[in-house]
Order: C-alpha cells, then structure tokens, then sequence
C-alpha cells in the first residue's frame, strides 16, 4: 500500500501538517533535527510525494517503465524492442529510461514512474552501488508497484524474467571441451549478479565433468561492458589458453579484436564464444559463436506479465528460459595443447 503523510506523522510523532510542510520543502520555523527525522522516516518506509494525489486516487494507466543499465547494449535494446511490439500489440505504452549504470538514478527513475502512474515496471539493475539494485526493487515492493525483474530475483513479490545461465555456462564451456580445448579462460561480468555467478557455476561444472581443474588465475572479472573489457584483456597471458568463454557478445568482440591487435588469428589461435546472440554477432568478421537467448521474446513476456496483472497482487510470476548454442566462425579445434 502506498505510504501517506499520516504514516509517517505517527511514526514520528509530528502532526500531519508539520510532515506536509517539511515534505513539500515549505519554508517554516523547524528544528534540523526534526526535519531530519521525518526525512529518514519517510525514505525508510519507501514514501514517494504524488502530485496527483491531492485531487485523484492513483488510477492504473497502460503504461509500463522500463529501466535499463545501458541503452546502447543491443541485448537492453532488443529487449526494450520486445516490451514495445506487446505493448503496441495491446494498445499499451512503453517508457523506457536509462539509468546509465547508476543506482541513484535507477532510483529516480523509479520514482518519476511512480509519479505518472505507470501500471508496473520493468528493470534491469545498475551495478554502480553497493546494494546493486536491492534498494530499487525494495522501493517498489514498498510502493506497490508490480514490476518484473530482469535475470534477478528479487523480493518475495517480484516477477522474473531471466535465462537459464547454469546451463548457458555448461552448454559453452562444454563445447570448447569437445573441441579439443583444455584450458580456458572465462571472461565474467560482474560477479555480484546472479547472471554472472550461475554462468560461472555452469562453466565451473562442466570443468569438473571433463575432469579438469579449474584455475583461478584463467577467470577475468569485468562488466559486460566492450570498454572496461578491453581494458582486462590487455591483462590476460595470452599464452596461458586457447579457448575463451565471454559471458556476453560485447566482451567477446573486445577479446577478438585485442588478440587480432597483437597479431593473433580467431578460431586459428583462439577459440571464443559469447552469450546473447545481439544482432552484431552476426555482422561480425568472423561471425561469433555464441549462446543465443531469446531476448525479444523475454522483453515481450516482461511486458506481458504486467499487462495482465497491472494491480498489484503480490503473486508472483517467474519465466525462465533456455539458451541454444548457435555454432558460428570464432571456434574450431586448437592448433596447439598447454
């Protein structure tokens, strides 16, 4: 339920009209104190000030936010596509925002959302905070808010949409195996998320199933972003391994064309999958191999869920889906064993 003045009145102590005027930033004789008190109080029980609340009770509209970390990531844009073409489909309407990584402003975003209204939100979270996003999701679950989580799952009432990222690690490591290769570097992102840490399970298992060791010193932790990426291979030993798992598309391409900058050659000396199947991969010379997931079909459900339950409920809706290993030009049997 949405939190009101008089929520936060009793809980301090104050009168409504005191937590009005301080909430509303109206100029009047109080103490520091006490307006930090109410300002703590009203942050901590996930208050959000609703300009249309003085003349109308929140209406549900059909509109869906979607929060993503990096718009120019062709996987948030396919999967931003996905949400719009339901929503077109359903006469709905989308808003997308960016929070550029930063979980502040996933926050404000949240918020802004909040103040139009929307039915429900979907978000893929920053990873710039501490809380990497737990602070956002709590938020909404505070506010009443019906939102879908992106490869996370959240709190108690939050809906999924997310892969099967163990089986994506198994099913891409696995095929650098049976090619022949026995060790392999994994370039992750960022270890925090779940995405990143069942991916690294997968490819940590299927090590252990061809009864190979796993090696500290072969996994890379970046940000599935291609300029930080490009900054961590320049520190990997190049001479250490002939097969490279990138825990998405980008952070491949950074590695191929690092390796192809120091005169190397994929598949001949490298092999290298990706995760994602972004429509780069495809363009691409060579074309990636890669772990395809079905990002339209993701952002579609996303919106989906939302469409169909726009008041909140707190039942909660999990889809996972399956990745497929699509052989492409960037992996072949190595051309020499460590």
């Amino acid at each position: 339920m949405r939190v009101t003045i008089k929520d936060i009145a009793k809980e301090t102590g104050l009168a409504p009209s005191t937590v009005s005027m301080i909430l509303n930033k109206k100029s009047f004789r109080v103490s520091d104190a006490t307006r930090k008190r109410v300002l703590e109080t009203a942050d901590r029980l996930g208050y959000v000030s609703n300009k249309m609340a003085v003349n109308l009770q929140k209406q549900i509209t059909t509109n869906i936010g979607l929060i993503v970390p990096d718009i120019r990531n062709d996987f948030y844009a396919s999967f931003a596509k996905g949400a719009e073409q339901k929503c077109r489909e359903n006469n709905w309407g989308l808003l997308i925002a960016n929070s550029d990584n930063n979980q502040q402003r996933e926050e404000e975003y949240i918020n802004s959302f909040y103040q139009q209204n929307v039915s429900g939100i979907i978000m893929a979270r920053a990873t710039q905070g501490e809380n990497i996003g737990e602070t956002s999701f709590i938020k909404m679950k505070k506010l009443g808010i019906t939102h879908v989580l992106l490869d996370f799952s959240g709190t108690d009432v939050s809906n999924v949409v997310a892969g099967n990222h163990f089986r994506g690690g198994y099913v891409a490591t696995s095929h650098l195996i049976d090619l022949g290769h026995r060790k392999i570097a994994c370039i992750t992102g960022d270890l925090r998320l779940e995405g990143a840490q069942t991916r690294l399970a997968g490819y940590k298992q299927a090590l252990l199933d061809h009864h190979l060791n796993f090696d500290s010193q072969l996994v890379f932790e970046s940000d599935y972003t291609y300029e930080n990426t490009m900054k961590i291979v320049k520190q990997m030993n190049l001479n250490k391994f002939t097969g490279v798992f990138a825990f998405n598309d980008l952070m491949a391409l950074a590695f191929i064309n690092y390796a192809k900058a120091q005169n190397y050659t994929v598949p001949i000396d490298f092999s290298v999958i990706g995760y994602d199947d972004i429509f780069l991969t495809q363009i691409m010379h060579p074309q990636l191999t890669t772990m395809q997931q079905p990002i339209l079909k993701m952002g579609s459900d996303a919106a989906s869920i939302i469409i169909k339950n726009p008041i909140f409920s707190g039942k909660r809706h999990i889809k996972k889906y399956e990745p497929i290993l699509i052989k492409r030009e960037t992996t072949s049997t190595p051309n020499r064993q460590l």
